[in-house]
This record gives structure tokens, C-alpha cells and sequence, in this order.
């Protein structure tokens, strides 16, 4: 279940940043920023993606951690209840994640010269 909801995730983002970058080379660039994902346009994204799937609780976070629970992980002072934390570190992981696949995905793309305004 939760590849699914990656994918779906995966494929929205990579539209989005085609168009917020105009373009795959400069998409592939700002993926390569390792400051990509406290960019606005990452944390709105992953914000609203958690609030459209109703993952922006407890049980969402706990899903989310639930299926990267090998991965990982940093904690640098993240404060608040506990419902906080373990939703801010549900969402960091998550925009790691997704940052990488993006990029992968965009790779991809590039290596197949695969242009969509060609089609």
C-alpha cells in the first residue's frame, strides 16, 4: 500500500517540478541541491499530500514510519508532543525519500531523452 501511495507521490512531484523548473535539466539540477527539501515548494508539497491522504495525524505518521522504519534517520532537536514528533519525522523521512525517487525518476527520463512536450 504504501509503494502505491510513493508512486502516486513520485509521478505528481516530478509533473510539479517540470513545470516549477521549466524543464527536466533544470529539475535535475535542483534535485542535486541537497537544500531541495526545505524549499518551499517541497515542504508545501509534502504537506499538502499528507493532508490530502488524511496522513497528517498519528496514524498517518505511524503508516508513513511503519514502511520506511529500515531507513535511516537523523533526530536533531525536534521538540513537541509526541504526535508532533513523530509527524515532523514521518514527514522529513518521507521528503527524503521522495527527493531521491524524483531524482531517480528524472534520470530516467533524461536518459531516455524523453521530452514530453514532444508528444
Amino acid at each position: 500500500m504504501f509503494e502505491v501511495f510513493m508512486f502516486g507521490a513520485q509521478e505528481r512531484f516530478i509533473d510539479r517540478a517540470l513545470t516549477h523548473f521549466e524543464g527536466q535539466d533544470n529539475a535535475l539540477s535542483a534535485f542535486a541541491d541537497p537544500e531541495i527539501g526545505k524549499s518551499k515548494l517541497v515542504v508545501d508539497f509534502v504537506d499538502a499530500l499528507f493532508c490530502d491522504f488524511s496522513f497528517d495525524n498519528i496514524g498517518g505518521a505511524c503508516f508513513v514510519l511503519q514502511a520506511l522504519a529500515n531507513r535511516p534517520v537523523e533526530i536533531n532537536c525536534i521538540k513537541g508532543t509526541i504526535g508532533d514528533v513523530l509527524l515532523q519525522l514521518a514527514k522529513s523521512t518521507f521528503t527524503e525519500l521522495l527527493i531521491k525517487r524524483c531524482f531517480e525518476g528524472l534520470e530516467l527520463i533524461a536518459s531516455y531523452d524523453f521530452r514530453p512536450s514532444a508528444i
